[in-house]
């Protein structure tokens, strides 16, 4: 049944807009269906699936309308499923997840790159974003997913798109304090440089990454205590307090022969939540400063990101590589997963932690 449901779901609004397609040929497949077929086809469909067959043409409208739940009777979940489907229609729209409306996509609703650094009362800079900068620097919303990767396959762009889309792969760039307290500029002993660089890459919007932390004054070092909160993602950063929790666990871990797998299998047999630490992110701390100057790689089980990190007594960097999905939904499961508000089991994905990096690129620049 849910195997049926989805390739009726493809066949309907699968693969690009399908509805407009539909209504401009006469030829298309749902019009050489005979009538007790279609019947049986939209049983099999879920309800916001049926809806969405009603826009096709005038006379399937008129056999399944009265077969059809309307969408004032629809969950929330299926509201979200239907305009999804139909949006596919519209290349220069998006839908607004808080009232389900479709909006034209007009130059404010491009991301605004911060003119200064991420500090405390910095124009461009509100509570909000400081988080999402801290969190993993996911400052773009899924409407510039959505719409990059809709006019990079418009095989014919008009200006108004072509300028869009050179605004939404724009690099961004920025100095920062780690504390973000106090401007760059002033000498505190860290010198602090992030970037950021979106790729399109088969249908998929990836994003690299890269924080570096640097010592520049004579005799200096990198002390991780020094560069407060920085995250490879909203699972897995770097804090004192979680720093603290992990190396506790590890003594306790140590202390009664526990290896960290086999707490994770009791808790799962046991049906208990994971404990949502950055273990993953804090092993290959570990492994950094074991071996000054190598790349240590790590993976996120939670979301689909990559990251490597490299440390010297003089510097840190911070790489990382997310696949942030396509522009399917707002709703779906990689996207949500990157806001952590999805399952905390994360995504069934493999264990090699260079897949997205390989697709990216080494750096994710282009031309690198």
């Amino acid at each position: 049944m849910a195997w049926t449901q989805d390739m009726s779901s493809r066949w309907i609004c699968g693969g690009g807009s399908q509805l407009s397609k539909t209504k401009s040929n006469s030829d298309s497949f749902s019009f050489n269906l005979p009538a007790d077929i279609l019947l049986i086809v939209h049983e099999f469909l879920p309800a916001s699936s049926q809806l969405c067959l009603l826009t096709t043409c005038r006379g399937i409208k008129v056999l399944l309308e009265h077969r059809t739940v309307p969408y004032s009777r629809l969950t929330l979940e299926q509201k979200r499923e239907y305009k999804t489907f139909v949006i596919r229609q519209f290349p220069n729209a998006w839908l607004a997840e808080d009232t389900l409306r479709f909006r034209e996509f007009q130059e404010e609703d491009l991301y605004q790159q911060p003119q200064g650094p991420p500090l405390r009362d910095q124009p461009g800079w509100d509570a909000n974003d400081l988080w999402r900068f801290r969190a993993g620097a996911l400052l773009i919303r899924h409407r510039h997913v959505r719409m990059s990767l809709i006019y990079h396959r418009l095989e014919k762009k008009t200006r108004r798109q072509k300028s869009f889309l050179k605004s939404l792969l724009e690099p961004y760039r920025t100095d920062f304090s780690p504390c973000l307290e106090i401007h760059p500029s002033e000498k505190n002993g860290v010198v602090s440089h992030f970037e950021s660089h979106p790729k399109l890459v088969a249908g998929q919007y990836l994003l690299f990454n890269q924080w570096t932390f640097t010592n520049t004054l004579r005799g200096g070092t990198i002390a991780l205590h020094k560069l407060d909160r920085f995250e490879a993602c909203t699972h897995q950063g770097m804090s004192d307090f979680g720093w603290k929790a992990f190396f506790s666990c590890r003594k306790r871990y140590a202390e009664f022969g526990f290896q960290r797998e086999t707490i994770q299998l009791a808790r799962a047999l046991w049906l208990l939540p994971p404990v949502r630490r950055s273990d993953e992110f804090f092993e290959c701390v570990c492994e950094a400063i074991k071996n000054p100057g190598r790349q240590v790689d790590g993976m996120c089980p939670y979301c689909l990101t990559e990251f490597s990190i490299c440390m010297t007594t003089k510097m840190m960097q911070i790489r990382v590589w997310k696949d942030l999905g396509t522009e399917d939904s707002c709703w779906s499961p990689v996207w949500q997963t990157h806001l952590g508000v999805s399952d905390p089991q994360g995504l069934p994905r493999g264990k090699d932690c260079l897949e997205i990096r390989s697709r990216c690129g080494y750096t994710g620049v282009e031309g690198q």
